[in-house]
């Protein structure tokens, strides 16, 4: 989810709109008086805690009234209502507007939670959070975490050239919203992948993934763009994960001239990508059930499934079929 700081909120109310079609018949959890989107998830034992984007429902001003909502289940499907677990500051604080998508892990003994961070007058930032138990949050700091970007020189790979990018060609990103963590470090890393932006690039070909890695939350340093379209404004609440012996990607593809919205599917033999889309690369529910944004992760029987946002509230789990040429089938 991404909101420009300084309209209106009107882009905002746009992609709200989007992300708000009634689906309430298929819908396995909403928050009593609230709308919920852009869902993740964490898993301690055998409870899972999904963390999500929540306003209430009649909010006046939805982009203002964003805030970061839990609850719990012990099997995906039934769950329960832990109410807004971090707010946006007081006025003229940093962080004094909304919150917007995250990401949740643990690191030692304590949780840390990555998310979206809006502060009037300033651009859109990434701010950390940590808890011991999943349920009381606070922030680490008084600001946003730091990103050590560094530029990155296009690979000859026919990926590059096929999408207007010249091999040798030096690019520069900024990350935008949305980060994702890998909840299981590699190598005493933790790796992000998050919603970015080309530097100099028109709206219509800027957007971008940029991975990135820490130690501590705090400080991320760049590792690399991952994949980068060429024809999307953005991709949305990203999600790497493996499976055998590949990678593979989860974006939500946003253009808003002319106004798109899709999930897909790319798949690398490396973490570092970069991710291609296979033949079948669009993600469609059983029936067409319109959704937009997902996760997918281990059901209690550890069985991969996936879990969408259906416009307002959280899907049942659908389980998840890695089909042999990259696409996942969904049951």
């Amino acid at each position: 989810m991404v909101m420009d700081p300084g309209d209106d909120g009107q882009k905002m109310m746009e992609n709200l709109r989007i992300t708000t079609l009634d689906t309430s018949a298929t819908e396995c959890y909403r928050p009593v008086g609230q709308e919920a989107f852009d869902f993740w998830f964490a898993r301690a034992d055998t409870t899972y805690y999904a963390f999500y984007l929540q306003s209430p429902i009649g909010a006046s001003d939805k982009s203002l009234a964003l805030q970061i909502g839990s609850a719990s289940s012990q099997d995906l499907r039934h769950w329960t209502d832990h109410g807004a677990v971090l707010r946006a500051n007081p006025a003229g604080q940093w962080n004094d507007r909304c919150l917007l998508t995250g990401s949740t892990w643990k690191h030692g003994s304590r949780w840390c939670l990555v998310y979206t961070a809006l502060t009037h007058n300033r651009p859109q930032e990434i701010g950390l959070a940590e808890s011991d138990d999943l349920r009381h949050w606070k922030r680490v700091t008084t600001g946003p975490v730091v990103f050590q970007y560094r530029p990155f020189v296009v690979p000859s790979a026919a990926y590059w050239r096929t999408r207007g990018f010249t091999t040798g060609q030096t690019l520069t990103y900024t990350v935008l919203a949305d980060p994702y963590v890998l909840p299981d470090p590699i190598d005493g890393w933790y790796y992000m992948v998050a919603n970015c932006i080309l530097d100099g690039y028109p709206e219509d070909r800027r957007g971008c993934l940029g991975l990135l890695r820490s130690q501590d939350g705090l400080i991320w340093e760049d590792q690399g763009i991952i994949a980068a379209p060429g024809d999307l404004d953005r991709l949305e609440t990203p999600q790497i994960w493996r499976h055998g012996d590949r990678w593979y990607l989860y974006f939500g593809a946003a253009r808003e001239q002319p106004l798109y919205r899709a999930n897909f599917i790319c798949t690398s033999a490396t973490l570092r990508g970069p991710f291609e889309p296979g033949p079948c690369a669009e993600l469609r529910l059983p029936g067409g059930t319109w959704f937009y944004i997902a996760k997918v992760l281990a059901d209690p029987s550890d069985r991969d499934v996936l879990l969408a946002c259906l416009g307002k509230g959280l899907s049942r789990p659908y389980a998840v079929t890695y089909e042999a040429d990259g696409s996942l089938t969904l049951v």
